[in-house]
């Protein structure tokens, strides 16, 4: 007989491994859709419909007010706080939908894109319809019932993706991407309240209401400033140069996201779990870091660097001709990979350790920073923005670097020395591949067969001084088993 201890191990280890398997398969399908898209629209289509999604991202978190982990973080839920928190974000998605339909027409005025009204008023449903898929989403992940998330998430992706695909291919051109947003939102709540078994009664409590809102606020202006730090480029440049120019930068930088989407962010549930689990033992913790450090660099590097050096050929091959110019923008914010194992990591190390004020600190720099640099860059175009962008996040891990060591004792000499193997067998394999290319071999070759061609040699220039490092992959072998025995404990921590 298993008991609640094991239970809930199994639980987690099993809500992890769903959560990893299903993000991994939807962005891939994602990505497949995007490219069929992106061969269909122009870069100011593109740029037009980026700009509402990003106002409605924003409209997204106020809708739900961080009502969801509140919900979650509550051990014992009442029926009245249930039915609280439901009217609540009810309330909060009608006020969000209203201030995306009055405010369309001042947003199309500031971004000079008259066709952005009848896009927001048609995305400004899907705000509400978020909002008021707080409660169920909460009850399903206190329950750990991912698997039933992740296969809600998957069919809507899937089902949104097919519909974008097929209004495409009957010329509704940017209303293909409009749609597939509004058909994601409705499955995405509408699945929820289908599998789980709550239903709202009129029943509210000022008082709770209050009580909820005060704790959910600090959750979610966490999320707002977390999520205005990469937005904040895009709507500079499209404010400052464009839809066109932003749906060119748009799709430089998620020529690059689908690698950290299958790689690295995945592995940021097993970090903060293992971080979690050994917080109590700081030497083992900091060797943790390290490792999770070492492992990132391992995979960003020489994967940002083969998709720099691939992209005359990769982009116009998967997006078309008309993308070419997101070439040398892709392959500037490839450049951000430098210190994307620092900044990608510290904020799990600073949760595990209970540092909210040192990632809120480091947040507010990072946005205060952002703002600052894309201003400043977007007045030569959207390439020095992407040069801005990529000197932000440099710029950022000095800071992350001080917050570290005065939360763990790290030494900044030991995490920038646990990126150097990556960083000297990533050049090694640059070197070789850019000796390929200036070569007279590849020239006759069409793209895809260059493409093909250097994509097993990066890989073998790579592979071989990475085996022949001393330590390197014994170390990460060890660290790769860890996990697997840290993530039910990490649950119970």
């Amino acid at each position: 007989m298993q008991t609640p201890h094991h239970n809930l191990k199994s639980k987690a280890l099993a809500g992890t491994l769903w959560s990893l398997g299903g993000s991994v398969g939807q962005q891939l399908f994602g990505f497949l859709v995007f490219a069929i898209l992106a061969r269909n629209l122009s870069p100011a289509e593109f740029g037009t419909v980026a700009i509402a999604t990003i106002l409605i991202d924003f409209l997204n978190i106020f809708g739900r007010s961080g009502l969801t982990d509140v919900l979650i973080y509550r051990k014992d839920l009442s029926e009245v706080e249930l039915h609280t928190s439901f009217w609540l974000s009810v309330f909060l998605g009608l006020s969000a939908m209203t201030a995306l339909w009055l405010g369309a027409g001042f947003a199309a005025d500031l971004f000079a894109t008259p066709d952005l009204v009848p896009i927001m008023h048609i995305l400004a449903v899907s705000t509400f319809i978020y909002a008021i898929g707080v409660n169920p989403e909460a009850l399903m992940r206190k329950e750990f019932q991912f698997a039933l998330l992740t296969k809600r998430t998957m069919l809507a992706t899937v089902t949104s993706g097919l519909v974008a695909v097929l209004l495409i291919a009957l010329d509704f051109g940017v209303y293909a991407l409009v749609f597939q947003r509004l058909t994601f939102s409705i499955l995405n709540s509408g699945l929820l309240w289908l599998w789980n078994g709550y239903r709202p009664a009129f029943r509210f409590s000022f008082p709770i209401a209050r009580r909820q809102l005060a704790a959910g606020v600090w959750l979610a202006s966490s999320t707002f400033v977390n999520m205005a730090i990469p937005k904040t480029f895009d709507l500079i440049i499209g404010s400052v140069l464009g839809t066109a120019a932003l749906g060119l930068y748009r799709i430089g930088a998620r020529y690059l996201d689908l690698i950290l989407d299958v790689s690295i962010r995945p592995l940021s549930s097993v970090a903060l779990s293992s971080f979690s689990a050994l917080q109590s033992d700081a030497p083992a913790r900091n060797r943790a870091y390290l490792r999770v450090l070492q492992l990132t660099a391992l995979l960003i590097y020489p994967a940002f660097a083969g998709a720099a050096l691939i992209a005359p050929e990769a982009l116009p091959f998967l997006f078309g001709p008309q993308w070419a110019t997101s070439i040398p923008i892709a392959q500037i914010l490839a450049f951000s990979a430098l210190p994307l194992p620092i900044t990608f990591h510290n904020p799990s190390i600073l949760i595990a350790l209970g540092k909210g004020r040192s990632i809120l600190v480091l947040s507010l720099f990072d946005l205060t920073l952002s703002l600052l640099v894309a201003f400043t860059a977007a007045r030569w175009g959207v390439e020095a923005v992407a040069i801005g962008y990529v000197c932000r996040n440099i710029a950022s891990v000095p800071l992350a670097l001080l917050l570290l060591g005065r939360s763990t004792g790290l030494r900044a000499s030991e995490a920038l020395r646990a990126l150097l193997p990556s960083a000297v067998c990533t050049f090694l394999m640059v070197a070789a591949l850019l000796g390929l290319r200036h070569s007279a071999l590849l020239d006759a070759l069409p793209d895809v067969l260059r493409i093909a061609a250097l994509v097993p040699i990066g890989l073998v220039a790579y592979a071989v001084p990475v085996v022949l490092w001393p330590g390197l992959l014994a170390d990460l072998l060890r660290f790769a088993r860890r996990p697997k025995q840290l993530k039910g404990d990490a649950a119970l921590s």
